[in-house]
C-alpha cells in the first residue's frame, strides 16, 4: 500500500481554511475578472479545469510497421464524413498511398464508420486491430468493443459479438495472428478468427473473482490495468487472478452521476486488516486446466 507523507506546511495552511469559514467561502466564491474574460490571449480557470486551453486535435493516426521506412496512416476523409481513409506513408518521400478509403470502414448494417482509437497490428502484418466505442473505468478507456480489419480482403470483423456493447477489454492477437484474446466480465476469452468461435478460459465461482484484470486497489496504487498476456508460442496465456472477498469497502461519492450522486464501494485493503492479493496462473489454451505459477 502506497503511503502518502505530509509536509508540516501544509498543516497550517488546512488549518487556516478549516478555522477560517469566511476565508473559505470567499475562495469558493471567486470569479474570473472582466478583463480575463475579455483578453484570448489569457487562460481562464475553466479552460485549465476542461483542459481546453491547448488544442490537440489530431487529424490523423499512424501504426509504424517494424521495418522499412513506413507506416499506415488513418487521415481524415474527404469523401465520408467523420471517417478516416487508410494510407500507406513514407515519411522519407512523404509519399501517401491510399489502401482502403473510409467507406470501406463501414460495418455491415450500419451507415457510419467506425471511429476508433490508435489500430495495432497482427504479428503477421495482415490485420490491425480497432478499439471503438470506448468506456471509461475509473480514470481512462479501457472498455469497449474491437474489430479486426483484415488488410487483404478488407473484411471488417466484430470480436465478442454476443456479449453486450462496450465489454470487452484489452484485446490483443495472439502470436500466429489466428486469434484474439480479451477479458469481458472478469473473465478471460479467445476468439478464433477464421470460425468465429469463442472459447472461455476461465470461470469464476463467486463474485468476489477477477481474472485477466485487477481490482480498484492495484489501478489506484500502481496504475495496473491489463492483467493477462499471450505465451511467445500462442499455447499458453498467464493472468492475474485476485479474489476481494473479505476485504473491507471504501465508500465514494460520485457527485457527476446525476441528478443524484452515486456511492461507490470498491475492495480497498487496509493497513493491519485482511490483505488483497492474487495468484498468477497460466492456461494452456488446448487443455482445461488451469495452473498456478510461482
Amino acid at each position: 500500500m502506497c503511503r502518502v507523507r505530509f509536509s508540516s506546511i501544509v498543516v497550517p495552511v488546512v488549518l487556516c481554511l478549516s478555522a477560517n469559514p469566511l476565508l473559505a467561502w470567499n475562495l469558493g466564491q471567486w470569479k474570473e475578472s472582466v478583463h480575463a474574460l475579455e483578453d484570448p490571449a489569457l487562460m481562464t480557470l475553466e479552460q485549465v479545469a476542461k483542459g481546453s486551453f491547448i488544442s490537440t486535435k489530431r487529424s490523423s493516426l499512424g501504426t509504424w510497421r517494424e521495418t522499412g521506412a513506413s507506416c499506415l496512416l488513418f487521415s481524415d476523409s474527404e469523401t465520408v464524413e467523420g471517417g478516416k481513409d487508410l494510407l500507406d506513408w513514407n515519411p522519407e518521400t512523404d509519399e501517401k498511398r491510399v489502401i482502403l478509403t473510409a467507406d470501406k470502414l463501414i460495418p455491415e448494417g450500419s451507415e457510419k464508420p467506425l471511429s476508433f482509437r490508435n489500430p495495432v497490428w497482427s504479428t503477421d502484418r495482415q490485420k490491425l486491430l480497432l478499439y471503438t466505442n470506448t468506456q471509461r473505468v475509473w480514470r481512462v478507456h479501457s472498455r469497449g468493443d474491437y474489430w479486426v480489419l483484415n488488410l487483404k480482403t478488407h473484411k471488417l470483423q466484430q470480436l465478442g459479438a454476443k456479449f453486450e456493447p462496450s465489454t470487452l477489454m484489452f484485446a490483443k492477437f495472439s502470436p500466429d495472428s489466428t486469434r484474439v484474446a480479451y477479458v469481458h466480465d472478469n473473465n478471460v476469452y479467445v476468439e478464433n478468427l477464421k470460425r468465429g468461435k469463442i472459447k472461455q478460459l476461465t470461470k469464476r465461482d463467486k463474485s468476489s473473482i477477477i481474472n485477466g484484470t485487477v481490482d480498484w486497489a492495484y489501478e489506484e496504487e500502481f496504475g495496473i490495468r491489463d492483467g493477462f498476456k499471450w505465451s511467445p508460442n500462442g499455447k499458453r496465456i498467464a493472468y492475474f487472478q485476485f479474489d476481494t472477498e473479505g476485504v473491507g469497502s471504501f465508500h465514494i461519492v460520485n457527485y457527476l452521476a446525476g441528478n443524484y450522486s452515486q456511492v461507490i464501494d470498491p475492495a480497498l485493503p487496509q493497513g493491519g486488516h485482511h490483505k488483497l492479493g492474487g495468484p498468477c496462473r497460466r492456461r494452456p489454451y488446448q487443455e482445461r486446466k488451469n495452473r498456478m505459477v510461482g
